[in-house]
């Protein structure tokens, strides 16, 4: 049991964090780990303009080099597995009806930005017109499919 500086209350050990300053047995901080949330939060928010100037450094030198990186590696992966054709599918799940001429990436796209359930995907219409597509699409779309 310890005594947290912050708010008195007594709690067991496993409500506090362990420091690393010390190596060898543990020290643990002063501050439980409740108060000690409470204190960085405030923090946080006391010198935002400061954590903010951190993130766009962060994202200037991490985030955008990455980003393009990845984005040459999709035009790369979309070039090889196109096949010429337009499709247009359905996600029963989200009442959703799209155009793509890539199924595998719009549907990993629809997932990972999206958070769209993509299990049960359905073509309901494949064609080489781009056109075509667009129009099967807007005729699902004044049905009342969203999309």
């Amino acid at each position: 049991m310890k005594k947290c500086k912050e708010c008195g209350e007594e709690k067991s050990l496993d409500n506090y964090y362990i420091s690393c300053k010390y190596k060898g047995k543990p020290i643990y901080k002063s501050y439980c780990k409740d108060c000690n949330i409470i204190r960085a939060e405030t923090h946080r928010q006391d010198n935002l303009k400061h954590y903010n100037k951190l993130r766009k450094v962060y994202r200037k030198k991490y985030y955008d080099k990455n980003k393009e990186l990845l984005n040459d590696n999709m035009k790369q992966y979309n070039k090889s597995k196109k096949d010429g054709y337009h499709y247009v599918y359905y996600l029963p799940e989200e009442h959703y009806v799209g155009v793509t001429d890539n199924v595998k990436y719009r549907m990993y796209s629809h997932k990972s930005n999206f958070s769209r359930h993509t299990n049960d995907v359905e073509i309901v219409h494949k064609t080489p017109c781009r056109k075509e597509a667009e129009l099967v699409e807007s005729k699902l779309h004044s049905i009342g499919y969203c999309g």
